[in-house]
């Protein structure tokens, strides 16, 4: 047996050598794979955490009612600069009639429901809100026309907002980012796949089905959802 070894020596040295070099190979590749695995968590927690959220508030001008409705962008997160901000809303109408059971269904951009954008120089906490000057009210107002006219009809009439804000920022690395969220009342946004978001902002700029909050009434509306 000792002889056997003594002549395959060479071939056991050279295997064991290799066996040596391919676990410091695999222990090299796995150290690459950790760092960079390392570095990725870092960078996620120096990047900017954005929460985006849809408030009814009270003005005054109209007494102790909701009149107002304003959306506050705020971050938790990390460093971000050239932030720039849209948003695109969309008002839902719903019919449905009792008489013949059949319902129908229309959405169209809404412009003017909010008044503008308030930015805040120098903050990042607090970086952006979107402003609404009795929207809140003009919307309700238009709500309960709408299904008062359609119930003597025996029609049961809704109309709702879908909001949709869009958001783009450099991160600490100079990295550019595009978000799309959703946002609703009272239970803040979601961020939304960017090729959905991408249609939503595309659909304001090339429809012709665009209609502003004050222009608004229950003939328009009816025809909208006629047609």
């Amino acid at each position: 047996m000792r002889k056997w070894f003594d002549e395959n020596k060479i071939w056991f040295e050279t295997v064991t050598a290799v066996l040596l070099s391919i676990a410091s190979i695999i222990v090299s590749v796995n150290s690459v794979i950790e760092m960079k695995r390392q570095t990725r968590i870092i960078e996620l927690e120096m990047l900017p955490k954005f929460t985006i959220s849809a408030h009814l508030e009270k003005s005054g001008r109209n007494g102790d009612i909701y009149d107002d409705e304003n959306v506050y962008v705020t971050n938790n997160g990390g460093y971000f600069r050239e932030f720039k901000i849209e948003y695109v809303t969309v008002l839902n109408i719903n019919n449905f009639s009792f008489s013949t059971l059949k319902e129908k269904n229309k959405d169209i951009i809404l412009i003017n429901y909010y008044s503008g954008t308030a930015y805040n120089a120098g903050s990042i906490i607090a970086p952006v809100s979107i402003k609404g000057y009795e929207n809140n009210l003009k919307f309700n107002n238009l709500l309960n026309e709408y299904r008062q006219r359609l119930s003597e009809e025996d029609i049961y009439g809704k109309l709702w907002i879908n909001r949709y804000v869009k958001i783009t920022y450099q991160d600490f690395l100079e990295k550019k980012h595009t978000e799309y969220y959703k946002v609703e009342l009272i239970y803040g946004s979601s961020l939304i796949n960017k090729v959905i978001g991408e249609k939503v902002f595309k659909r304001k700029e090339n429809t012709i089905d665009i209609v502003s909050l004050d222009s608004l009434n229950f003939d328009l509306l009816y025809s909208i959802i006629s047609e």
